[in-house]
């Protein structure tokens, strides 16, 4: 096995977790702002924000670094040619920024405000540029 098979691998691992991480943490805050546990609110997201933390963020940045790291290895010979590449580069950006806004919205969420809203809006976000980027990957299409 090449470094770049493995460095491969490591990425599409990263990217589950990242991936699932933020969708479970931000369902999670959604159905206990519904829930009646009002005391226990500011604690439990205050969990919530702690697995984003030393779970979600850094396969956030382990997907980053093998996914540079695959894209730079083969960019002249194969994906500086490819459009979907860029497609998913600029989709992947923001689904950066958004884990990082899910992040905010479960520390504010934390302090009091009610945020089900934009965490319900945020998750909806998440899934449906997920879905875009495994298409992007799996199918090609440009």
């Amino acid at each position: 096995m090449d470094l770049r098979t493995l460095a491969l691998s490591i990425h599409l691992y990263s990217v589950m977790i990242w991936f699932g991480g933020s969708l479970m943490a931000s369902w999670i805050a959604v159905f206990f702002t519904q829930s009646d546990f009002a005391e226990s609110r500011a604690e439990f997201y205050n969990l919530i924000r702690r697995a984003m933390r030393s779970v979600v963020t850094p396969f956030l940045i382990l997907a980053w670094l093998t996914g540079l790291y695959i894209l730079l290895t083969a960019w002249a010979s194969t994906y500086a040619k490819m459009p979907w590449m860029h497609t998913k580069l600029t989709l992947a950006c923001l689904l950066t920024g958004l884990t990082g806004y899910i992040s905010a919205t479960i520390k504010k969420a934390s302090q009091g405000q009610d945020k089900q809203t934009a965490i319900r809006i945020s998750t909806t976000v998440l899934s449906l540029l997920a879905a875009l980027i495994i298409a992007l990957v799996r199918f090609k299409p440009f």
